[in-house]
């Protein structure tokens, strides 16, 4: 058997799994967020930063096209009357704090609006899954949407799995937990190395390369499915790091959530993979959220932690080839609810939000009134140009699958590979 070099060799885990060993003891990642390959991305294809509310938060409540003139929508008192301004060419009425985001932002920002039938905070798995109509590529068993992409994906990355950077939502991929990485954590462990760490890193690649050699000769078939699967290259390793270690100095650390949307930018720039899960929450579960309060100040910090990433992004030089989703198990109710004190579930209104270069601005879907403390529902969609109609060939009830292809699209995935995979609804034209 060909006696191959540690230089040689990839090894292989999976990121999240539980397992332990040298990638736990010694770095505190996963074996897969420091395995590199070659590195380029290939065709029009983007990474992905996808945002999930499992709180469901109001993001859906007043955003564009859920303004009447009549019927019994219901905002906060400082949002009651709304803001006139452009998705780049297309006029709009929102609440004031969407106006206020950056034209560069609004110019590369979409809004659908869709059902997810969903009820409670508990069926966030299956709404991940777009009621387990979204399956894993090889065509067994359910997937995630962000997982899902990142399987699709061709990008040339270091790990093949998503990275999770806070939230109170849990990813899986391939059906294992993927773990959530702290920014201070990751940002410790590719801080430079005294003299001594130095000494022991040579240590432990020697002795890594003589375990290899050994396994090569004298081990058996298990063994060395071991090796390719738990031992690391750190040549390739120290890439990642040094790519990081820049990016690392521009990010400050506090207690509020934009230290993890900081290093899921930086992440991105290193290449370091495909999807990263983040959570920028709009408001929060306001069952009992008096006078819309809660939900006034959400939009506030969403949309300024919105408008944070972006920045962040375009700092580390990734906001051209990288696309942001925003989604959520449910939305809100539109309609009043006892004095004007709070909101509850509503599977039949919610919103996507996109963002990125190749999104072109606007507003797919929209709300047809119902009256009584819904309000109203999300209607079906014409595909061709994201018109809001029941007549068109998005049925309500296919346009959360249909938000999710469009997802996929945005980030370059194929036609034929999103029929696939999302089976259900229609890619959204209009939105890319």
């Amino acid at each position: 058997m060909k006696n191959f070099s540690r230089r040689e060799l990839i090894y292989r885990a999976f990121l999240g799994s539980g397992a332990v060993g040298l990638k736990s003891m010694l770095l505190g990642l996963p074996v897969s967020f420091l395995t590199n390959r070659l590195l380029a991305a290939p065709g029009d294809e983007s990474y992905l930063i996808y945002s999930f509310d499992k709180a469901g938060g109001p993001i859906n409540n007043n955003c564009p096209a859920t303004y009447f003139n009549n019927g019994n929508i219901v905002h906060p008192d400082k949002y009651k009357n709304p803001s006139s301004f452009k998705l780049g060419k297309v006029n709009v009425k929102a609440a004031s704090p969407w106006a206020y985001l950056d034209q560069e932002i609004r110019d590369h920002l979409h809004f659908i609006h869709h059902q997810t039938r969903a009820s409670a905070h508990n069926e966030a798995a299956n709404v991940l899954s777009s009621g387990n109509k979204i399956v894993s590529p090889s065509g067994f068993g359910s997937e995630m949407l962000p997982s899902a992409i990142g399987q699709m994906s061709s990008l040339n990355v270091i790990s093949d799995f998503p990275i999770a950077m806070g939230g109170d939502w849990n990813i899986t991929s391939g059906g294992t937990p993927v773990s959530k990485q702290s920014p201070r954590v990751i940002a410790d462990k590719f801080s430079p190395l005294s003299e001594q760490e130095v000494r022991l890193q040579e240590f432990r690649d020697n002795a890594i390369d003589e375990i290899y050699k050994d396994v090569c000769k004298n081990g058996n078939i298990h063994q060395k499915a071991f090796c390719d699967q738990y031992l690391i290259n750190w040549d390739q390793a120290r890439k990642l790091a040094d790519n990081l270690k820049e990016l690392l100095s521009q990010i400050e650390f506090d207690d509020s959530n934009k230290p993890n949307l900081a290093m899921a930018a930086a992440l991105i720039a290193a290449n370091a993979t495909r999807v990263i899960a983040i959570e920028i929450p709009f408001g929060g579960d306001n069952h009992n959220d008096d006078k819309l309060s809660e939900e006034e100040e959400g939009l506030v910090t969403g949309t300024d932690e919105l408008s944070f990433l972006w920045n962040k992004m375009k700092a580390f030089g990734v906001h051209d080839r990288t696309t942001v989703a925003l989604q959520a198990v449910f939305g809100r109710t539109l309609g009043p609810k006892g004095n004007n004190s709070g909101r509850d579930h509503h599977g039949k209104s919610a919103v996507t939000v996109l963002l990125g270069a190749k999104i072109k601005p606007g507003v797919s879907g929209g709300i047809k009134l119902t009256g009584g403390q819904s309000g109203g529902n999300a209607t079906g969609i014409k595909s061709s140009n994201g018109a809001s109609t029941d007549s068109g060939d998005i049925k309500a009830v296919d346009t959360l699958a249909s938000a999710c292809k469009t997802v996929a699209r945005a980030c370059g995935i194929s036609a034929s590979a999103i029929n696939k995979t999302i089976r259900s609804g229609k890619i959204i034209e209009s939105v890319i």
